[in-house]
């Protein structure tokens, strides 16, 4: 072999290892996204299962001792929503028992952070109402992992009326 062959083979082997190298990049970014894709659809799973959990619960206290309240007022004050004194999660009843909620969700892949917030929405202003009853209530779920980059956040709006 003389000199000029023996460029081209190191040369070809350095286009070789190059490509190699971008390719092997490639397959790990590819397998990153899958794994984020497959966590990030567990935490969105999570995140409803609470909001079904909630579905299945009455809109307030109030409406548990008096089914045809007509007066949003009667409802329970913005500042006493969570819940009641001694009442544990198998023990929720309404809504807003799972108001300032947090838990941790553990599969056999990954422990999610789950924390729930649950307020009255302004009707007029579609915003959360730090001081009067309404007949809509708003629950926020935020779940997150330190192996996905953003915590999911859902949220759902339930009526006096469901």
């Amino acid at each position: 072999m003389n000199t000029g062959e023996i460029i081209l083979v190191i040369g070809a082997l350095i286009l070789f290892s190059v490509t190699a190298i971008f390719l092997n990049q490639a397959i790990l970014d590819g397998d990153r996204t899958v794994t984020e894709s497959r966590l990030t659809n567990g935490a969105t799973a999570v995140a409803l299962s609470y909001i079904e959990n909630a579905k299945r619960l009455s809109f307030d206290e109030a409406v548990i001792a008096d089914p045809d309240l007509n007066n949003p007022g009667m409802l329970t004050l913005p500042a006493n929503l969570g819940p009641e004194s001694g009442e544990s999660p198998a023990d929720f009843d309404d809504i807003d028992d799972f108001r300032q909620y947090t838990d941790s969700v553990k599969t056999n892949i990954v422990t999610y952070n789950v924390a729930i917030t649950v307020a009255y929405i302004d009707t007029n202003t579609m915003s959360v109402s730090e001081h009067n009853q309404t007949y809509y209530k708003q629950m926020r779920v935020f779940v997150h992992t330190p192996f996905i980059p953003d915590t999911i956040k859902l949220a759902h709006i339930f009526t006096f009326w469901e």
